[in-house]
């Protein structure tokens, strides 16, 4: 019968880059969380996606600042004493037109 058959819905690249965004977001908690044998100062990582390409790689600014600061603290013997900052960063990749420019039309 004509009409009872509906095609899928399209899945537009923004729920396409959403589902990426989720999918790097959960490889770092991962990563943070993942068991460390532990010598010396043990490690706490800082989890950081910056736009180091793309439309807008801001991060290119941004990223290295984070890295200064980590590394002020770990320079420190008052802050953290048994700890050490290490910072693992991701591209992510962001437009600066935003998720308009990314859909699909039909």
């Amino acid at each position: 019968m004509p009409g009872m058959w509906r095609s899928p819905p399209r899945v537009t690249r923004t729920a396409r880059g959403q589902a990426v965004f989720l999918l790097r977001a959960s490889l770092i908690v991962l990563l943070l969380l993942w068991p460390r044998p532990s010598a010396g100062k043990k490690k706490l990582y800082i989890g950081a996606l910056f736009p180091m390409s793309g439309g807008w790689p801001g991060g290119q600014a941004c990223m290295p600042s984070a890295q200064m600061a980590l590394d002020l603290v770990n320079n420190r013997s008052d802050i953290l004493p048994d700890y050490e900052l290490e910072l693992i960063h991701y591209d992510s990749m962001v437009s600066a037109c935003g998720g308009e420019s990314e859909e699909v039309r039909t």
